[in-house]
């Protein structure tokens, strides 16, 4: 990872020198993890003994893989960066302010477009708290109080 995840502004948590990013309520995590294992201990205490003697000896191995599979994506996803974009340093907000002041036209709501190599067009919208234009499929996140 190329940037300083402690310049990044925002409600996560940050751990192992920014290699692990966790959001900032930890518990609905904690939930869903002692939920999905308990269903888990369950199935594996009351029903694979049953389908083992009745169908076949490969279902609690099937059940384990699945359940390990499931136990490493949540870990993923609960650990992994989403992708936070930096906000505005102050230098780049006084410039914006004073381009907007030339212009006459308020940050909020703004838009501009940039023409790409292949003549596409993006247009650019600007976030009014992180104080920069997102590129697309780029939003703020309230939770995590970042765009993301």
């Amino acid at each position: 990872m190329a940037r300083n995840w402690q310049s990044l502004k925002s409600k996560n948590r940050v751990f192992c020198n920014g290699r692990c990013i966790t959001g900032h309520n930890i518990g609905i995590f904690i939930f869903a993890v002692l939920l999905i294992s308990v269903i888990s201990g369950l199935f594996f205490g009351f029903d694979c003994p049953y389908l083992t003697k009745r169908l076949s000896p490969a279902i609690p191995i099937f059940a384990a893989l699945l359940f390990f599979m499931v136990i490493c994506c949540i870990l993923r996803t609960a650990f992994t960066d989403p992708g936070i974009l930096p906000r505005a340093t102050p230098e780049e907000i006084r410039y914006l302010e004073k381009s907007d002041n030339l212009q006459n036209v308020s940050l909020t709501g703004r838009v501009i477009e940039v023409q790409m190599r292949g003549g596409h067009v993006m247009q650019l919208k600007f976030c009014q708290t992180c104080k920069i234009f997102r590129p697309p499929r780029v939003s703020h996140c309230s939770l995590c109080d970042a765009c993301i």
